[in-house]
């Protein structure tokens, strides 16, 4: 390595150190903000959803007015909300309801935003490289710029929803 190509890197390495330090200074507290529910909870079936993004639609919103009030959120299938089941995109575990919030949902929720669902994925996430296409035990969700074709990935609902939302203003 060069003198000049140690000093690049050595300045580069300073700014990532002085970035991350900031970071410090914003940290989260460690227990999650408290939420109160104002909508119950109503998972519905959605295996009739033309997109097959959802694999679960619900409505939960808090009281809170945080920085995300007013933003629609979906979750994949593999985070926690009380109350909607969680399947892991597997037929395996679609009878399976969690009692708890997952650390991120309490944090959206606590911050004010609404989550709609949970989002189709590849069973158990094993394509994460794109190998299953989006094929889990449920209808592969379809491209919404291609209905042809299905998103692929582990995370196919997540990539879908936001991607044809972001098409209506388009």
């Amino acid at each position: 390595m060069t003198t000049d190509e140690a000093a690049h890197y050595a300045t580069a390495l300073n700014r990532l150190i002085e970035d991350l330090a900031q970071l410090d200074d914003l940290a989260l507290p460690n227990t999650p903000p408290a939420v109160q529910r104002t909508a119950s909870v109503s998972a519905s079936d959605s295996s009739k959803d033309p997109s097959h993004f959802f694999i679960w639609h619900c409505d939960i919103q808090s009281s809170n007015a945080g920085t995300l009030a007013g933003l629609t959120v979906g979750l994949k299938d593999n985070i926690s909300l009380a109350g909607v089941p969680m399947t892991l995109g597997s037929k395996f575990l679609e009878n399976y309801v969690p009692n708890v919030d997952a650390t991120v949902a309490s944090r959206l929720l606590g911050a004010g935003a609404r989550i709609v669902g949970k989002l189709n994925m590849d069973s158990f996430s094993h394509a994460a490289q794109s190998f299953g296409g989006g094929v889990g035990d449920f209808v592969p969700p379809l491209n919404p710029v291609d209905p042809g074709r299905m998103t692929g990935g582990s995370s196919s609902g997540a990539a879908g929803f936001p991607a044809a939302e972001a098409m209506r203003f388009f």
